[in-house]
């Protein structure tokens, strides 16, 4: 009898064994695609993720490095171009269109002195530009340079340009300007950038003969120098002034009078008129001052 007991209860067990086994089974065999799904949607996160960072790393590589940003300047902030080896800061409420261009290193020739390479921002909207030197390469490049320069730093440290015939100016742009070429200069007055001093001064130049003074030679001209001194900064504008004719000729009797003096007294009269006061250019002289205020230089050595 006892036995009897014992093998239906090792019956029992077994049955239900077997069937527990079968009910695990299937349930194994139901969550197994629920499983499957999820670790394909893991696998495919992953991927996606993968493809984002590629995606964002191609952006990276494909940015120019020489895109303009932005700066916390004085006034709010300032947009940054880093071109040709130079940091040019400059605020945007002042200047509105600019566009950098490497100038390439220069030979002598017939009216134009030997320079380095260096950077010509054009304002577009303002008529002008602002070019940026490497002085101690400038000096080393242009023999004229390294004589006119030391002149150029005392008048800018002294400010004081009373008694002298001209502005002294480095030979930089397309012509061989330089004081000598200086017609005449007026309304010259010292203003300062973020990071450096210079000179104003409005004049008419010419290069081989008289030109006559008018309004399509006359030009507004800046010369300035960093403070670490590294940047020679010069900057030209085109300008008018209600006074001048549009276009003009030099009188016959300045270019038949041989003593000179009558050419004398054609520079000096128009220097005067030139010098009474700000009114009467067209754009005002506070514009182009306000532009040079408005920028900042630095120079990198690993440019």
């Amino acid at each position: 009898m006892v036995e009897k007991k014992i093998n239906y209860r090792i019956r029992v067990s077994l049955v239900l064994f077997i069937l527990i086994s079968m009910l695990l089974a299937c349930d194994f065999f139901t969550r197994d695609p629920q499983r499957s799904n999820q670790n394909q949607a893991s696998q495919n996160n992953v991927e996606d993720q993968e493809e984002q960072n590629t995606d964002q790393n191609n952006q990276a590589q494909d940015q120019d490095p020489e895109e303009p940003g932005t700066v916390q300047g004085q006034s709010g902030e300032w947009v940054v171009i880093n071109h040709g080896g130079f940091g040019f800061w400059y605020d945007p409420m002042v200047i509105e269109d600019i566009l950098p261009e490497s100038v390439p290193l220069a030979q002598e020739a017939p009216y134009k002195e030997a320079h380095p390479p260096f950077v010509q921002y054009a304002l577009l909207l303002d008529s002008g530009s602002i070019s940026v030197v490497e002085i101690g390469w400038y000096k080393n490049t242009s023999e004229t340079a390294a004589q006119i320069f030391p002149d150029l730093e005392e008048l800018i440290e002294s400010k004081t340009p009373l008694g002298l015939d001209c502005i002294p100016e480095l030979p930089l742009l397309d012509f061989f300007r330089s004081c000598d070429h200086q017609q005449f200069n007026a309304n010259t007055a010292f203003v300062d950038f973020e990071n450096g001093s210079g000179v104003r001064f409005v004049t008419v130049y010419a290069i081989q003969d008289t030109a006559p003074i008018d309004n399509q030679h006359l030009v507004y001209v800046y010369q300035g120098i960093t403070d670490d001194g590294l940047c020679y900064v010069n900057a030209t504008f085109r300008i008018t002034h209600d006074e001048l004719e549009e276009s003009a000729e030099v009188p016959v009797e300045v270019y038949s009078d041989m003593t000179g003096m009558a050419l004398e007294e054609y520079f000096s009269g128009y220097e005067q008129i030139l010098s009474t006061g700000p009114e009467g250019y067209m754009p005002s002289l506070e514009r182009f001052d306000q532009i040079i205020q408005s920028i900042e230089v630095s120079y990198c050595l690993g440019g």
